[in-house]
């Protein structure tokens, strides 16, 4: 009996902390930046079972992008690879490129595919964004 309740009282604190939520500030557009570099923002709209990745920027770490959470980071124009990695392993990777003065948004999400991002319009992601929380970024020198 005991045993059982371990084996249950393990598995509610692993799904409990997969399930974590961004409690941030909710989202508002970065301030302004005066040099030459782009703003990358990285949301994720819902929570999936399980997938809480460490995304990573040329293999630096970025955040931990909770779900309903939101981050940005300044970026000299140019490539960058995105890696988003899972704590158990697996993952996947993508290029984005940056350009001067750009905003550029990218939505995690799940789909019956698996895991996956896309880059979306500002005029548009404004409708999906405004209900994330801020999540106060890993590292955000790049």
């Amino acid at each position: 009996m005991i045993r059982r309740f371990l084996i249950l009282f393990c598995f509610v604190s692993v799904l409990s902390g997969c399930a974590t939520c961004a409690n941030g500030p909710l989202y508002t557009k970065a301030p302004a930046t005066l040099d030459k570099k782009g703003t990358l923002y990285i949301f994720r709209t819902k929570a999936t079972l399980g997938t809480t990745p460490i995304v990573k920027i040329n293999d630096k770490p970025f955040v931990k992008l909770t779900a309903a959470g939101y981050s940005y980071v300044y970026l000299k124009p140019g490539i960058y690879r995105l890696s988003f990695l899972y704590k158990f392993g697996g993952g996947f990777i993508s290029e984005i490129e940056i350009k001067e003065g750009q905003e550029f948004y990218a939505e995690y999400y799940t789909s019956g595919m698996g895991e996956n991002f896309k880059e979306i319009p500002a005029d548009a992601a404004f409708c999906e964004i405004d209900s994330c929380r801020y999540i106060v970024p890993i590292n955000s020198d790049f």
